[in-house]
This record gives structure tokens, C-alpha cells and sequence, in this order.
């Protein structure tokens, strides 16, 4: 098993900025959805910028589940935007 931690800490920035740090850890590996809410600022080209920086990614194979090695960090399924 891997060395890395059970807990991953999640940022996500709007613009640059930090606006929420989600932590996940052994409990979510159930995979139900979670919600997220995020203040998104308005911008004079109504275009923003998210960003998640995943500070330490890991394989499911690190976590006892099957063998896969891909280094992960988050599973996205939906994201709703409104103003």
C-alpha cells in the first residue's frame, strides 16, 4: 500500500483565486454525489476560469481496490452553473 495519505485535499479557484478546499477520504470512495457550492463572482465577459488542484493524486490499485495504476485525483460526473 501506498504511502500517501487516506485524506485528499482538493482546491478549487475561480479567476485564480482560492475559493473552497474539499477534502476526501475513505468514506467517499462510495462514489454517492457530493455538492459543492462555489460563490462565483460576475465578470465583464461572463467568462470565468475553475480550477481543481489535486495536491496529491493517487491510483485506486494504492487503495485496495483493483489493479489500476493511473494516477487520479476526483471523479466530475455533472456541474451546474447558474446565475
Amino acid at each position: 500500500m501506498s504511502s500517501s495519505p487516506i485524506v485528499k485535499p482538493i482546491s478549487v479557484s475561480v479567476d485564480g483565486r482560492r475559493q473552497a478546499k474539499l477534502r476526501f477520504g475513505a468514506a467517499d470512495l462510495d462514489l454517492k454525489p457530493r455538492e459543492v457550492r462555489i460563490q462565483v463572482p460576475a465578470t465583464a465577459d461572463g467568462v470565468v476560469t475553475l480550477t481543481f488542484s489535486i495536491a496529491s493524486p493517487c491510483s485506486p490499485s494504492s487503495l485496495g481496490l483493483p489493479a489500476d495504476d493511473r494516477q487520479l485525483g476526483m471523479l466530475l460526473r455533472s456541474l451546474r452553473l447558474t446565475g
